[in-house]
């Protein structure tokens, strides 16, 4: 004659047949409290429910290209993988390894599944930064008698900071 469920996720319902939609993990046990005409109750238990939820980890978000990078599934009730890198690259893989093979900011996505058919999103946007520099330079001239004054030209990309080594023992 009376119903009274307990969710696992701190909700309620009296009704017989109850319709509950999780929105997240159950922290406990599902359970179910009956009671007929005469007053007597059984109280039945079940496990909480396993419902995925896409997380990760990686070794490093930034540096230059090549970068090669260490991701780690750390979701939760997950029997499938699929990573989307952001720049082509996928894998199936539970835990990859991926370089990032040139320079750019990329969205990685992981998307999860459950043994249920369940599947779970997680997208970062540029989460992986890659620079690539290249080094260049001109002269006004390369031969000459001494002592010979030579006018460097800086033609590098990407670059922050310099050093020159003139190849007499001189730097700049």
């Amino acid at each position: 004659v009376s119903w009274n469920w307990s969710f696992g996720d701190g909700t309620t319902d009296t009704v017989q047949h109850p319709v509950h939609t999780y929105y997240s993990q159950p922290t406990s046990d599902i359970t179910l409290v009956v009671e007929d005409v005469y007053g007597c109750t059984k109280t039945i238990t079940k496990p909480a429910l396993e419902i995925s939820h896409a997380q990760f980890g990686l070794s490093a978000t930034s540096g230059c290209a090549p970068l090669t990078v260490q991701f780690n599934d750390t979701s939760s009730y997950a029997v499938s993988w699929l990573w989307n890198f952001g720049d082509g690259g996928t894998s199936s893989s539970q835990n990859p390894v991926h370089v990032y093979s040139y320079p750019g900011a990329f969205d990685v996505q992981l998307i999860v599944g459950s043994v249920h058919g369940c599947f779970d999103t997680i997208t970062v946007n540029s989460l992986v930064h890659t620079g690539n520099i290249v080094a260049d330079f001109t002269a006004d001239s390369l031969t000459g008698c001494s002592p010979l004054l030579i006018q460097f030209n800086d033609q590098s990309v990407n670059a922050t900071a310099w050093l020159w080594d003139f190849g007499d023992g001189s730097f700049s």
